[in-house]
């Protein structure tokens, strides 16, 4: 698994920082949310961690393309990535339960996302915890990339305008449960 951690690196350190701070947020989440086993705990931190590896296999610059200027054909490459994950970590020790939520992380409870468009009921909980985690890394990132700092309530209030209706409100009130009791991260900023 180290390899493919490597590998990620290698690609583009967005994708393996991405990574890093996925695993984080959704053990946050899992750890707010006090329903879990420790054991089911790491996996989730596992599936976090490797959500994005199908990425490797995705040109670099296609990656940093934002999603509207994207041809038609790369949308299709790009929303392929969860399948490519599942595809090379089937191969590794994960459960069951960290395979279907790297599988299902992109999926919306209204059922528009992809690869397969499932429903909330249909979604796995680790894929809702990570895919709650994922948007909060992706617009954390994006609404530092131009220098002005933005502070947490600022991310939660963008991510909650832009996707409330498609992630599950269970996760994404323990994301931010999980900021209110700790230090302002306001300071930190993306590479």
């Amino acid at each position: 698994m180290f390899y493919l951690i490597l590998r990620c690196v290698m690609h583009d350190d967005w994708l393996f920082l991405h990574q890093i701070c996925v695993a984080y947020l959704s053990i946050l989440i899992s750890l707010s949310a006090k329903i879990m086993s420790d054991e089911l705990i790491l996996e989730v931190a596992k599936a976090g961690l490797l959500h994005d590896v199908g990425m490797v296999e995705i040109d670099p610059i296609q990656l940093k393309k934002p999603r509207h200027k994207q041809s038609c054909d790369e949308r299709r490459v790009f929303e392929l990535h969860p399948v490519k994950s599942f595809d090379i970590l089937k191969e590794f020790s994960l459960s069951d339960e960290a395979l279907l939520g790297i599988l299902q992380h992109h999926e919306s409870i209204l059922g528009i996302g992809y690869p397969k468009g499932l429903k909330a009921h249909k979604v796995s909980y680790i894929a809702r915890i990570i895919q709650t985690a994922d948007e909060f890394a992706f617009i954390w990132k994006h609404s530092l990339s131009s220098e002005s700092e933005k502070p947490v309530n600022q991310v939660f209030d963008r991510l909650r305008k832009l996707h409330f209706d498609k992630l599950d409100p269970f996760a994404l009130a323990h994301l931010y449960y999980s900021f209110q009791k700790a230090p302002d991260f306001s300071f930190v900023k993306w590479a």
